[in-house]
Order: C-alpha cells, then sequence, then structure tokens
C-alpha cells in the first residue's frame, strides 16, 4: 500500500499550495512526561472562563480543500484559522502514548498551515476550508486534524477534529476471544482497508485500575464495501482478558495522546448463560461457553391430533425445562401443530422448532383460540410522552399471542401463521416496569398473521402484529426471520429503553391493501439495524421517542406508500425543547439554571435529555444530561469544553435523534421520502445510501411545541455520498415559519457534501408528501424546487456535489450565513436560486454556458 502522506505531499507539491504536513507527532515540541493511565474524556480540555478566544465545536469529516464550520466565542471578520494534521505514529508509539496527557502548543507549531477564512458573518461562528486545493480534492480520507482560531493578539486552545468517535459498542457484555464490531467516525484515516497500515491499537482498560488489555483489530469482513470501514470496525477480544468492567477506546495512529477516541463501557464475562449463547446473531465465532451439557426435551405430537389444541402438552414441558437449573431446549417436532391457548415461554427456556419451513404452528380448525394472554398482566403503559405514545393499554384488551417470551428465553426454527382475529404472533413482555428482560431472541422464525379488517387510517395503536415488545430489553436479538402481518414489527418503550438490539437479515412486509408500518420502534438506543428487507405497507421503519446510537445499514427498501401519513421510511420522529433556560452558574459537568424538570427528570424515562446552548457563552455545545437535582442543576455525562455564564441560554431537548448512522441502505419504488430524521437531530452521519425512483432524502427541524418558546434544533449533520436516481430532491427544512434566523434554531451548521442526483423526478408525479408536507400549499411552486433544497437554514456547507439534468441546482430559501459552492451541475440551466431573505448566502458557480 502507498504512503498516503507521500502522495498528498506530492499533490500538494504539484498545484504549489503550501505543504500541509506535520512535523508534530510528540516530536515537534517537549511532550510532556507520561501520566497514570485515565478515563478518557470525549472532548479537550475546559477553556477557562476568561478565555477570550475559545473553540466549542468544529463540523468534522473534513477533506483537503472542502470547507468546515467552526463555532465559539471571540470572533471577528478579522480572524485566523490554522490547521495542523497530525502525524501518523508507528503502532508501538501509539500503544505506549495510552493514558498520557493530551496536550497540544499553545499556538501553531512549524509545520501548521492557515486556511482560507470563507465567511465571519454571524457572530460566534467561522466557516473555514480551501486548504492546500482551490477546490475539494480526490482524496476523501479525513486526518486528526489540530485546529487554532486567533483573534488579536489572543490564539484559542486547540480543537482536535477528525478523531476517531465511539458511538457505541454492539454488545455490552463480552466474553474473552470473540468478535464484536464498534460504531461510530473516523475509524479509516487511510485509504488502506487492510494491512499493516489498517491496524491500530484497541485499548481495554479496567474501570478500577490501570491495568491495560489490548484488542486486536479484525478484518474479516470479506468483500470492502464502500462507506462501511470509516463507520464500523470490528475487533477481536484477547483470550485471556479476566472478568471485570473496561473502557474501551481506540487510535488510528495519528497525534499519539491526542489521538484517541472517546471511552465506551463494557463488561467481560468468562462464559455465558443458555439463551445468552443462543442469542447471539453470529453463532460462527461462540467462545466462553457454558459448562455442562444442553439439556433438550423434545415434545411428541401424535399424527392424529395435529390439528387439536396440543397447548398443555407442550405448556407443561415448557414449565418443567423452565424449573430447572439452567433451564433449556424444548423442541417441537416437524409437521402442523395446532395451539389453542398462548405457549407462555418462561425464562431461562428456549422453544426451538424442527426447522422454520419444517415445524408449523397454527390454530385449531374445530375450535377457537383462546389465548391466556391478560393486559393485566403487563404493566401500564407509558404517558410521560404525549402525541405519540400515550397509553396504549386499552388497545390490547382484544389482542392475544400465539408465543409470550417472558425473561430471558427464546424462539427459533419454526413457523406460526394465524388467521384474521386480533392475533399477535410472538410477544415479548413482562409485568414488572423496572424490569428489562436480557437475551430474549426470535431467530429463523416465519410469522403470517394475516388481517381481514384493514385500517382506513393511520393510528398509533397496537395492531395484528409480527412481533409486539412491550418492556425494556437488553441485547435482544431478532434475525433471519420472514414475518408477513399487518405490523411485522412493533417495539414500545417502557421506563427504560430498548438497548443493544440487533435486528438483522429478516424480511418484513405488509399486505398493499393495508396502511401501517412495517416497523415502529418506541426508544432505542446502541442497536443495529441491518441487511433487512422492508416492502408494501404504508411506512417503512418509524422510530419515535428515543434514536440514539443506533446504525441503520445495508437495508433494501421498496414498494412503500400507504393511504396515510407521509410514508417515510428509516425514520426518527420526534424531539423538541422542552424549555428555554438562563444559568446562574457553571462548572465542568454541572450548570445550574431557571430549569423547572422534576427531580431525577433524566433518569426517569427512556427518553434522552440534552442541554444545547443556544445563545451566549459556549454557543454550539450539547451535552446529555445525565441527572437533575429537580432546583435547576443539571449534571452532564461529559464536560464542557467552554463553560456557559449569565449571557448563555440553554435548550433542554428531550429524545433528539443523536449519534445515528444511516449506511448504505437502498430504498426504491416508493412514494414517501427517507426521512433519518424529523424534530431534533445532532451528529448523525446519512451517507452511501441509493434512492432509486422513490421519494428524496431530507432531514427536518425547527418546529415549535405549543406553549414552548424555541424550536427544535438539529445541528453538525453529514449528509454524505449518498446518490439519487429518478427521484426526488435533498432536503434541508429549518422551521415551519419565517423569522428567528439571527437565534440559530432549526437547521445549523450541516454539512451537505459528494451527493449526487441524477435527473430528479417531478414533485407532483413522484411524491405527494412532498407537496403536502414539504412545501405545504401556500409555498408550493414547481419552478421553484431544486435538486437540493435548504428552506432557512443556517450556516450549511453545501459542496462538491453534483446534480444532472434538473431545472434548478441549488436552492436557497431564507436562513442565513450559508456556503453553497465548488457544486458541478450538468444539463442545469438555473444553478443556484435565492428566495426571499438570503442573507450572507455565499454562493459560487460557473454560468451554464460555461465548462468546469
Amino acid at each position: 500500500m502507498p504512503d498516503i502522506d507521500v502522495k498528498r505531499r506530492t499533490l500538494l507539491q504539484a498545484t504549489g499550495a503550501t505543504v500541509a504536513v506535520a512535523t508534530l507527532g510528540g516530536r515537534a515540541f517537549a511532550a510532556p512526561p507520561r501520566q497514570a493511565p485515565q478515563n478518557l474524556r470525549a472532548v479537550d480540555p475546559v477553556n477557562p472562563a476568561d478565555a477570550p478566544v475559545a473553540i466549542s465545536y468544529v463540523t468534522e469529516a473534513v477533506d483537503d480543500g472542502s470547507s468546515m464550520v467552526i463555532v465559539g466565542d471571540g470572533f471577528t471578520a478579522q480572524s485566523e484559522v490554522w490547521l495542523l494534521k497530525l502525524a501518523k505514529d508507528s503502532l508501538d508509539d501509539a500503544k505506549a502514548s495510552f493514558g498520557g496527557q493530551a496536550t497540544l502548543p499553545d499556538s501553531p507549531p512549524s509545520g501548521a498551515v492557515k486556511a482560507t477564512l470563507v465567511s465571519a458573518a454571524r457572530e460566534q461562528v467561522l466557516v473555514a476550508g480551501q486548504v492546500g486545493y482551490p477546490n475539494p480534492a480526490a482524496d476523501v480520507a479525513v486526518f486528526p486534524t489540530a485546529v487554532w482560531v486567533k483573534t488579536g493578539e489572543h490564539w484559542s486552545r486547540p480543537y482536535v477534529m477528525n478523531k476517531p468517535a465511539i458511538f457505541f459498542a454492539e454488545t455490552d457484555v463480552l466474553v474473552p476471544g470473540e468478535t464484536i464490531r464498534l460504531f461510530g467516525r473516523n475509524f479509516l484515516a487511510t485509504y488502506g482497508v487492510t494491512g499493516a497500515n489498517y491496524d491500530y491499537p484497541i485499548a481495554l482498560r479496567e474501570a478500577d485500575g490501570d491495568t491495560v488489555h489490548w484488542a486486536q483489530l479484525y478484518d474479516g469482513e470479506g468483500q470492502a464495501r464502500p462507506n462501511y470501514k470509516p463507520h464500523v470496525a470490528q475487533i477481536r477480544i484477547p483470550a485471556d482478558i479476566p472478568d471485570g468492567e473496561y473502557e474501551l477506546s481506540v487510535h488510528t495512529r495519528y497525534g499519539l495522546e491526542n489521538g484517541w477516541s472517546n471511552s465506551v463501557p463494557v463488561r467481560v464475562r468468562a462464559a455465558r448463560t443458555l439463551v445468552n449463547r443462543l442469542a447471539r446473531h453470529d453463532l460462527t465465532d461462540q467462545p466462553g461457553t457454558a459448562s455442562g451439557s444442553v439439556r433438550v426435551d423434545v415434545v411428541s405430537i401424535p399424527d392424529d391430533a395435529r390439528y387439536n389444541d396440543n397447548s398443555r402438552r407442550i405448556q407443561d414441558r415448557l414449565d418443567a425445562v423452565g424449573r430447572r437449573r439452567g433451564g433449556g431446549i424444548v423442541r417441537l417436532p416437524a409437521g402442523p401443530i395446532a395451539i389453542g391457548t398462548t405457549l407462555r415461554v418462561p425464562d431461562g427456556v428456549v422453544l426451538e422448532g424442527s426447522g422454520r419451513g419444517a415445524t408449523r404452528l397454527t390454530t385449531p380448525l374445530g375450535s377457537a383460540f383462546a389465548g391466556t394472554f391478560a393486559v393485566s398482566d403487563l404493566f401500564p403503559s407509558p404517558s410521560f410522552v404525549t402525541g405519540f405514545t400515550g397509553d396504549y393499554t386499552p388497545y390490547w384488551a382484544p389482542h392475544q399471542p400465539l408465543v409470550w417470551l417472558e425473561g430471558s428465553s427464546g424462539l427459533s426454527d419454526l413457523s406460526i401463521q394465524a388467521g384474521s382475529r386480533d392475533f399477535t404472533a410472538v410477544l415479548i413482555g413482562n409485568s414488572d416496569p423496572e424490569k428489562i428482560q436480557e437475551d430474549v431472541f426470535v431467530k429463523r422464525v416465519d410469522l403470517t398473521i394475516r388481517a381481514t379488517r384493514y385500517a382506513l387510517r393511520s393510528a398509533f395503536t397496537p395492531t395484528n402484529a409480527g412481533i409486539h415488545v412491550v418492556s425494556p430489553t437488553a441485547r435482544l436479538v431478532i434475525s433471519d426471520c420472514v414475518i408477513d402481518a399487518h405490523e411485522p414489527l412493533a417495539m414500545y418503550a417502557g421506563r427504560h429503553a430498548h438497548r443493544h438490539a440487533m435486528i438483522v437479515r429478516n424480511s418484513l412486509s405488509s399486505h398493499q391493501r393495508q396502511d401501517s408500518n412495517i416497523g415502529m420502534i418506541m426508544g432505542w438506543s446502541d442497536s443495529v439495524f441491518e441487511d433487512n428487507e422492508l416492502y408494501s405497507g404504508g411506512r417503512g421503519l418509524i422510530c419515535q421517542m428515543n434514536t440514539s446510537r443506533v446504525y441503520f445499514g445495508g437495508n433494501r427498501i421498496h414498494e412503500i406508500g400507504g393511504r396515510g401519513n407521509a410514508s417515510e421510511v428509516l425514520m426518527a420522529e420526534s424531539g423538541y425543547a422542552l424549555e428555554e433556560v438562563t444559568v446562574s452558574g457553571a462548572a465542568a459537568t454541572t450548570v445550574t439554571t431557571s430549569s423547572t424538570l422534576p427531580a431525577g427528570a433524566a433518569r426517569a424515562t427512556s427518553s434522552e435529555l440534552y442541554a444545547w446552548i443556544a445563545e451566549g457563552r459556549g454557543f454550539g455545545q450539547l451535552r446529555r444530561i445525565a441527572d437533575n437535582d429537580g432546583q435547576g442543576t443539571l449534571t452532564l455525562e461529559q464536560p464542557w469544553r467552554t463553560v456557559p455564564d449569565a449571557t448563555t441560554k440553554i435548550d433542554i431537548i428531550t429524545h433528539p435523534a443523536v449519534n445515528n448512522l444511516w449506511v448504505n441502505n437502498v430504498y426504491s419504488n416508493g412514494r414517501g421520502f427517507m426521512q433519518p430524521f424529523y424534530g431534533s437531530g445532532f451528529e448523525n452521519i446519512i451517507t452511501g445510501n441509493e434512492i432509486r425512483s422513490a421519494g428524496g432524502l431530507s432531514i427536518w427541524s425547527g418546529f415549535t411545541v405549543q406553549g414552548k418558546a424555541r424550536r427544535s434544533t438539529g445541528a453538525y449533520n453529514l449528509i454524505y455520498t449518498n446518490m439519487l436516481t429518478g427521484s426526488d430532491a435533498i432536503n434541508l427544512y429549518g422551521g415551519n415559519t419565517a423569522g428567528q434566523e439571527d437565534v440559530p434554531g432549526g437547521m445549523f451548521a450541516n454539512t451537505v457534501r459528494r451527493n449526487q442526483v441524477w435527473s430528479r423526478g417531478s414533485a407532483c408525479q413522484t411524491n405527494q408528501y412532498y407537496n403536502i408536507w414539504f412545501s405545504r400549499p401556500a409555498e408550493a411552486d414547481p419552478n421553484l424546487e431544486a435538486s437540493i433544497n435548504l428552506r432557512r437554514c443556517d450556516s450549511t456547507v453545501v459542496e462538491a456535489n453534483y446534480v444532472f439534468q434538473d431545472d434548478n441546482g441549488v436552492l436557497a430559501r431564507g436562513g442565513k450565513n450559508n456556503l453553497v459552492r465548488f457544486n458541478r451541475m450538468d444539463r442545469v440551466p438555473n444553478r443556484i436560486l435565492r428566495q426571499e431573505d438570503t442573507r450572507d448566502l455565499i454562493a459560487t458557480a460557473p454560468p451554464f454556458e460555461e465548462p468546469y
């Protein structure tokens, strides 16, 4: 593999540009003495309260020659931005740097370069770029880079952008020797996807000590998928690591102490229980086997009883195995098996068929199904979030599951078919609102629940479903299933979120006459929705209440478009400002405010709460609220980089979409948009998705809630390398009404880069949703729609995109301080349109007649 640094230097020198190669690698200035290992924070050191110039945030994934948005304090039109790409380290040096003091000099050392200041029109915001190239380079790799801002004689503290960042690990319970994946950003700093250049350190530090164990970066995926490795790292846990609690961090071999990622907590256990082991979605790599032989009880079904009620003989065996220490497997024979009442699978037990095409559970032919499930057996449904959930218990009254999974239990290798009554194929739930069901799974199961009474309107109520989950879960696995139901998958939130769910390789569908969601998930995080097929039905996967740190990857979605709502797919919905508060005092990890949140609100529900600095000192920072005392003091999960003061106003935002990844999904022949989030969303990455003959790709924010002063906010999201063919547009929508552009709400500092829009489809022909919801009747005008639309956006970068054959290329409608440049457009007469108030829009494009 060629040395990328040599290649980059050659390209830079060929253009006559200053060589932007750092001399910093712990060598250009005196490095501090090594310190004992410490818990690595996800943010840089706190800026002192009296710092005249301070950086709060820098947008990431910046290629050479492209632009970044810098947010902070003390900026003017005369400010300077300096960048230093951190030098490459050897593997041994990178490991030796773990736990050291992350320090950079107060001002840029030799080798740093001055970036072009593109805009300083908005207070507390700088847009900078154009380092080394006159336009964005073909090189799309990103490297850890230090940023300084100078105003007058004052320098900001350096800010390191493009470091590796771990959003989450796919499971929080590990066993020695197994392989797991990490999800995040900047895991691939070079072109090399294999070999020595791709090898980098992964540290597992004991949470209650200084001992460090080293995991191995594991390249076992085979085909190299585009857009994958920058965001997914596969690692192998050391075979000799002892039981304990650990903090996991990675380093991509750039910048020594300054190049370490944040840490995420994991637990290591020497062995798994039987259900925990079978729940793992990948059985090819299963160390940590539980001791003892697996007990399998086989149920015998006489041939002449196949279509009678066999519930009692199966339930007796399930109960007997449930009383056995360590549990076990109850196996059903091949062929049809009728059950007249609900099968209740207890804790520690797996109900297994002889193959999903072999064993077939159904209802009796000679008698009606009389389920044993009672609504009173479940805890009361949450009503703490209105508008989307409320109390759904009354809707359960007529529903009866065929199989009920309680506790840590599983279902595999069979088919379930039911008639047209109010059936649920599989129910996962328990009666304790505080109990989290761990390691429950449904694998290799076919479910067919066909309704004959179709819903004629959209409703957020339980309907005939394949799988209903009504309790919070940890490490839920639904894999390799085929589900055809009115609503194939419905997961509801309780007092806790669903954590570390793995929903992979399933085929989920609904009848075309039914106006339903293919999936509805209320409140989940640190989870994976991957390689699924979704087709037919009213909407695709809709996630409400809380969606944070979820990987949506490689899913195939087609033929979506129901009569009601808006036919969206892969949408995280909701997220808004609960209240706007003022600040009376602050420290590194706390802030005293005028908040009226009741004590413990940040821990009371499955919805995460965040503090977003909307005005004043420290503007632009987002921190998750770990706790609150009911007297206005908020405790943060991570320290501020810039501590707020009395000028600061904070929005307390509930359940925004944060640190989610939409990667390499394909959506075709559908009516609605791929809508990654609708409401508030921060630091989401939307990359490599393909939309073919369908709606477009859009993110929406800036909505108000009745009685609330602030709009929802969508900030720091990256829309990157997506392709739309014969479909609608890329849309960023920053609010229902005009005004308030001087206070960033709605869309702020998002990046739209390297996307392609080919022969955009007509809004009227392609997508009813577009005209009803996005344009709104008072604003709809086909002549004022473009391939990329900015509606009331703020400090947005639209750069290096390609548009082919459309009347209009980029439309900026309202908003402030947006940057549109270096976009190529062929067969596009009107390349850039400006409507309404487009203050401080920086837009460049050659006229239509001139080639690029």
